[in-house]
């Protein structure tokens, strides 16, 4: 269960969830250093909290789902496959489509982080991939060298792109915008691969296999929204701008 951003949503949790599913903070399991939220952690620390939640790099399918449709599932699957686990997977629709589904459910409490002194190190060989990850050195080179291989794709809604909510909005030059809604359904499963195809395209977005896609938002969570559905759609060339508006808007407005 890697719910975000609902208040709240722990204690739903343990009220109702999947069974055999744990809770992914998605705040708690981040770089606690970083002045924005939920930036990445480095591998000891991802390791240390994989422990504690006892959430081994092993063969077995990890299912990420949400409580409310689709929101952090495809940040969480991406984190997973940015430290090197194979076999992630968003649920489609998440916990209310499985409802609907009238599949099982349990709840009760439990303690969520538990001691990793007893787990053993091999069976937690997780490791992060720097290419996975793109960082504001390598956007500012892209903003000012425009790669004609690479292309940035913003997944916030078109007010914030265009920078009519505040000050603090907008967008970095040469990005493409398109609403991570645009690719879901009403009932907040993913569009066919086609109709995501189409989506993108007729954005600006291409899926050529030798263009890299960087994708960003407000602060990298549902900017996985539209990384995944670029790999539902068959385009595996993508990376997260883990910092994204949040950390572009500031050092634009004044920040570092």
């Amino acid at each position: 269960d890697t719910t975000y951003g609902l208040p709240n949503a722990k204690e739903e949790h343990f009220k109702l969830r999947i069974p055999g599913a744990k809770f992914f903070e998605l705040d708690e399991v981040a770089d606690k250093e970083s002045p924005f939220a939920h930036d990445l952690p480095n591998t000891p620390i991802f390791i240390d909290y994989m422990k504690q939640l006892r959430i081994k790099n092993d063969g077995n399918l990890l299912v990420c789902y949400d409580q409310t449709g689709v929101m952090a599932a495809p940040r969480v699957w991406y984190t997973f496959k940015v430290f090197g686990r194979q076999n992630v997977a968003v649920l489609d629709g998440g916990l209310p489509k499985w409802l609907e589904e009238n599949l099982p459910t349990e709840s009760g409490k439990y303690e969520l982080y538990q001691d990793p002194s007893s787990e053993k190190d091999q069976d937690y060989q997780y490791q992060l991939n720097p290419k996975g990850v793109v960082y504001i050195q390598e956007i500012d080179e892209i903003v000012s060298k425009k790669p004609t291989d690479t292309q940035m794709l913003d997944a916030r809604p078109e007010s914030q792109f265009n920078g009519e909510q505040s000050q603090a909005t907008g967008h970095m030059p040469g990005a493409i915008n398109s609403f991570f809604r645009n690719i879901l359904n009403e009932d907040s499963t993913f569009k066919s691969a086609e109709e995501i195809k189409s989506v993108l395209e007729s954005k600006g977005v291409s899926l050529e296999k030798s263009n890299r896609i960087v994708h960003s938002c407000r602060s990298g969570v549902t900017a996985c929204i539209n990384l995944l559905g670029t790999e539902i759609a068959g385009h595996t060339n993508n990376v997260l701008y883990d910092g994204s508006w949040t950390e572009y808007g500031s050092k634009k407005y004044g920040g570092k």
